[in-house]
């Protein structure tokens, strides 16, 4: 089943989700793409101040730090590291999937070059923008939209 994982940045559980999706021997992802629009979250950090003050939120700045060391030692060593990736680009590198950032997954040029790929389902993790029926209707099987 060929599946695309359309999400936005996340160093915690995204990552780890894709490579429990790669355990499955009848599922290959064949490409992942990244939302980096305003709605994103990295995009919001006003909300994380807002939602969990300013000590959670440098807590988890200093655990998001500690991800990106992570992944520089991991894509030194040609991730060969005995360690989960820490980004979406990080996991696309190790498994050698297509990765792609965009803003906006309804745009035009968007869905006609994942209509070229064809995709049997579109696996959405926490996307930050509504997918309009265009997008909803391309893969062969449907999509599957999950939150935390």
């Amino acid at each position: 089943m060929k599946i695309v994982v359309i999400t936005q940045e996340d160093s915690f559980a995204v990552p780890k989700n894709i490579e429990k999706l790669l355990k499955l021997e009848f599922v290959q992802i064949i490409k992942i793409v990244n939302i980096n629009s305003s709605q994103s979250l990295v995009n919001r950090k006003d909300l994380f101040i807002k939602g969990f003050g300013i000590y959670q939120s440098a807590k988890m700045g200093s655990h998001i730090i500690f991800h990106k060391l992570m992944n520089f030692a991991d894509s030194i060593s040609k991730y060969r590291l005995p360690i989960s990736p820490k980004s979406l680009r990080a996991v696309a590198k190790k498994y050698q999937i297509p990765y792609e950032e965009i803003s906006n997954p309804n745009d035009k040029v968007f869905l006609e070059n994942l209509s070229l790929i064809q995709p049997d389902i579109v696996v959405s993790y926490s996307a930050p923008l509504i997918f309009r029926s265009e997008l909803l209707n391309l893969p062969k099987k449907g999509c599957i939209n999950l939150h935390c």
